[in-house]
């Protein structure tokens, strides 16, 4: 990036405070995504793991702090939340299950603290 990409952590209150590490756990069945061209069922999969993943960090976050242009949504330029999962790297070749393929994902909106988060 030369020197344009920073990363700050978030603030937040879980675990070691403002580190900007959330650990949740959801219900949901690995979404083992991309095993095959032909998975249809991928986006719901995803959606359903970030939906709930993002209610269970809600009480640790304040997503509302992060709308710097105060237009109700949350965008990329003013946070970036990644989700690790487990579980296999189906980009390195890993056949085994469950796996997924690491990429950014734009994702259904989700709305905590009053604020949309897209993407």
């Amino acid at each position: 990036s030369q020197g344009k990409f920073k990363v700050v952590p978030a603030i937040e209150s879980y675990g070691t405070a403002n580190d900007g590490v959330i650990n949740v756990s959801v219900a949901q069945s690995h979404p083992n995504c991309h095993s095959s061209s032909s998975d249809t069922t991928c986006t719901a999969k995803l959606n359903a793991v970030f939906t709930e993943a993002y209610q269970k960090l809600d009480p640790y976050f304040n997503l509302s702090a992060y709308d710097s242009n105060q237009d109700g949504t949350v965008e990329p330029s003013e946070l970036s939340v990644m989700f690790i999962f487990a579980g296999g790297d189906r980009s390195t070749g890993f056949l085994d299950r469950p796996a997924i393929w690491p990429h950014k994902f734009s994702h259904n909106d989700v709305t905590l603290d009053g604020k949309k988060i897209t993407d």
